[in-house]
């Protein structure tokens, strides 16, 4: 195609070394495009749900049962073996506001190294986008993650205790959290190209991570305990996310919102970089598919 073809109003496709180039998309294309794209993720997302819930015996329970186990395990662990209990703050909840919110990450780390590979056949025999496929994996999680919410609330009515215009706080913490997921998920996917069993390692992984995280503690062991590596510690994201939660459920009162803003800046920055690039380098990796 020459360059007196391309700047007339015709739409064009050239086959290079590089990949596949085409002619730009108008602002009514785009929008198009961008609202059918929408609609078959909430299909796919509705879909990946059913499968998931249904496809268990226990259903809609599971969503419940499995961070109720997890935090009474947790709570076990630390109040009755370690006889550890926060001051002013019942232990029980303590653990599972943080459960829950670790559990809406980890499921999507441990999950992103699947993500391309069991959508091998879509991704390389159709133009299917990789940023619409990673749309449709964190939705289906966070929309999971919302019915954990719901199974929060009712234990916080159940021990009276009633959060309040902290609440405000709760949006932003947790897109700063989502965007951090966001950031480890895409390039951890593709690993998973590469390295079939990267999600066993990454679950190993995980769990380390939760137990250097004020998941079953409070931050201010660390702080009392190892004053000198209090400043490594705080490179943890979570030791300001877990703090944070508990302060808006539990305490009522506004976490500190400037480490939790600067690392939504910085993940968000660098997940836009690596969908760019991981989406115009898809035919490089996706012949190991």
């Amino acid at each position: 195609m020459n360059e007196a073809g391309k700047k007339k109003n015709v739409k064009w496709t050239e086959i290079t070394p590089k990949g596949i180039r085409k002619s730009p998309r108008s602002f009514d294309e785009t929008i198009t495009l961008l609202k059918d794209s929408l609609t078959r993720a909430r299909f796919i997302v509705t879909s990946e749900i059913k499968a998931r819930v249904f496809g268990k015996s226990l259903g809609w329970g599971w969503l419940v049962v499995e961070p109720l186990m997890m935090a009474w395990i947790y709570y076990f662990i630390s109040a009755v073996i370690f006889a550890f209990r926060p001051t002013d703050m019942n232990q029980f909840l303590f653990i599972l506001v943080a459960v829950m919110f670790w559990r809406w990450f980890s499921k999507i780390v441990d999950g992103s190294p699947n993500v391309i590979t069991s959508h091998s056949a879509a991704l390389t025999q159709t133009n299917f986008p990789v940023t619409l496929l990673f749309v449709i994996f964190i939705g289906a999680e966070t929309a999971l993650f919302c019915v954990n919410l719901g199974v929060l609330a009712v234990f916080l009515i159940i021990f009276q205790v009633y959060p309040g215009t902290a609440l405000v706080a709760l949006p932003l913490v947790m897109l700063s959290q989502l965007s951090l997921a966001v950031m480890l998920a895409i390039p951890l996917s593709v690993l998973g190209v590469f390295f079939k069993d990267a999600s066993g390692f990454l679950v190993a992984i995980t769990a380390i991570w939760w137990y250097v995280s004020p998941g079953m503690y409070p931050v201010e062991l660390v702080e009392k305990n190892a004053p000198n590596i209090v400043w490594i510690y705080n490179l943890n994201p979570f030791a300001h996310y877990l703090v944070a939660y508990r302060q808006i459920f539990l305490d009522n009162t506004i976490p500190s919102l400037g480490p939790i803003l600067a690392i939504l800046v910085v993940c968000s920055t660098i997940s836009w970089l690596e969908l760019s690039f991981f989406q115009k380098a898809r035919y490089f990796y996706f012949k190991y598919l």
